[in-house]
């Protein structure tokens, strides 16, 4: 029983992964109605806030791999939320959000707060702002 209730109960892992799908769902829902998930919508801010970037340099400020990162960011290009363009090095494209995802960002985004809101009720500010640091530490962990 001891080894069970580590493995499941404490372990760290476990629990964060809970708590990730349950969190999903909650901003999944909230965004539905602006036609995106949270992956989506977390994509769209990340190359908005970077301007321009190449799959590496996005995969990395996600900490995501390229395959995941490509299977998405394909669904956004089909939508024409982002465009890719050749960079100065030939071998990388760069990517860039268009007019039409710059909107579906700035309409998503008060469904996106009114999740962020939810989850911060239930997480409370205080233990959101304990864990964190503690979680971005993590997040940075290279394999």
């Amino acid at each position: 029983m001891t080894i069970a209730r580590k493995a499941t109960r404490d372990c760290v892992c476990a629990n964060l992964r809970r708590a990730t799908r349950a969190v999903t769902k909650l901003y999944d829902d909230a965004l539905k109605p602006a036609g995106l998930k949270v992956t989506q919508f977390s994509l769209l801010g990340s190359v908005a806030a970077l301007g321009s970037a190449t799959l590496g340099e996005l995969a990395k400020e996600m900490v995501v791999d390229r395959t995941t990162l490509t299977r998405n960011l394909e669904i956004l290009e089909a939508r024409g939320l982002v465009a890719s363009e050749e960079g100065a090095d030939r071998r990388e494209r760069q990517l860039r959000l268009t007019k039409e995802g710059d909107a579906a960002l700035t309409a998503a985004y008060p469904l996106w707060q009114a999740a962020q809101n939810k989850v911060m009720e239930l997480a409370c500010p205080t233990n959101w702002n304990a864990a964190a640091p503690a979680l971005r530490k993590l997040a940075s962990i290279d394999g």
